[in-house]
């Protein structure tokens, strides 16, 4: 099929600035943020309203880049790659949701009626959305970036870093608390420049068989 012009150099943008802007964010914003306060308190802080901002552009553009990383290689990762790809779009659609969701009532609702956030905090069903869009979107990268990686269309040196910064992203903070954000996003968030940097490149194939 015949894609739009500059399909390739937008969508490789896109996942350059996103993975820049994850790992900046949990470079700078991330260990700043007081954990230990009350989740009223850090959904209420200006500094946690900016980090949900940013994130939120950052999930919308790396959102944007999968779909030039599918289709850079879509004949050969095959129907594999299509539902890698699918989990992964559903997965950061989610996340940008839920990330909007968070700077337009969640932060309103701290700062206005702290005890209702709290007593919803309480419930189970309260955070099951954020629980299944970041898991679909762990998944869904994992798995594209596995075929990316069995495809090598793409560097796999991109590939197998999003893999180690997703592990790194679950086991860094547990282990050595909030900085370990830092290291983690920045090992995926390279993977992600890495890989928008080659779709980028691919901005005269103009077509695709379908």
């Amino acid at each position: 099929m015949r894609l739009p012009e500059g399909f390739y150099t937008v969508t490789g943008a896109a996942l350059i600035l996103g993975g820049l802007l994850t790992a900046l964010i949990n470079i700078f914003l991330t260990p700043q943020l007081d954990f230990g306060s009350s989740y009223t308190m850090v959904e209420g802080s200006p500094l946690f309203l900016m980090r949900l901002i940013l994130a939120g552009i950052a999930a919308l553009l790396v959102l944007v880049g999968c779909t030039g990383l599918y289709v850079r290689q879509a004949e050969e990762t095959g129907v594999f790659g299509l539902i890698a790809f699918l989990l992964t779009f559903v997965g950061m659609a989610a996340l940008f949701a839920n990330e909007w969701t968070s700077v337009f009532t969640v932060h309103e609702i701290a700062l206005s009626v702290p005890e209702a956030l709290e007593a919803l905090e309480e419930s189970a069903l309260f955070d099951a959305g954020a629980i299944v869009a970041l898991g679909l979107s762990v998944l869904g990268w994992l798995a594209l970036a596995g075929v990316t990686w069995r495809a090598g269309v793409l560097p796999r040196w991109a590939a197998v870093s999003v893999i180690a910064g997703f592990i790194a992203v679950m086991v860094l903070p547990a282990v050595i608390g909030v900085w370990g954000a830092a290291p983690a996003n920045t090992v995926l968030g390279a993977g992600w420049m890495g890989l928008g940097w080659n779709v980028a490149r691919g901005a005269g194939s103009a077509d695709v068989d379908s």
